[in-house]
């Protein structure tokens, strides 16, 4: 999520002044909810456990009203890569395959 997020700025701010002020306060909410997310996760695991599942709750909440309010983007018309795909599935395929098979076909132990 955070090439994505740092891709929506540059689309959404195209003034550097802006940008500079929008990744700033991007790079601010990283820095406290990195911070905060432990120390809040162990509040809750005090009361409950299960309540650490509820805090997405709120967030989404926020995030929907926000996107309520936000533009359409302009639809860009771009042709469908088939090659592109297909040569991804194989990628993602073969790696899944080999992460798969690794432990028994690994390197053999020494006696």
């Amino acid at each position: 999520m955070m090439p994505a997020s740092m891709a929506l700025i540059r689309q959404a701010f195209p003034d550097p002044k802006a940008r500079g002020r929008a990744v700033g306060v991007w790079a601010m909410g990283g820095a406290v909810a990195s911070s905060s997310g432990p120390v809040l996760g162990g509040v809750l695991n005090l009361v409950d456990w299960r309540l650490i599942f509820f805090l997405n709750v709120p967030a989404g909440a926020i995030a929907l009203l926000l996107l309520a309010h936000t533009q359409r983007s302009q639809p860009r018309v771009v042709p469908f890569d088939v090659i592109g795909q297909i040569t991804g599935v194989l990628a993602m395929g073969g790696l899944t395959f080999g992460a798969i098979e690794a432990g028994s076909h690994g390197s053999p132990t020494r006696p």
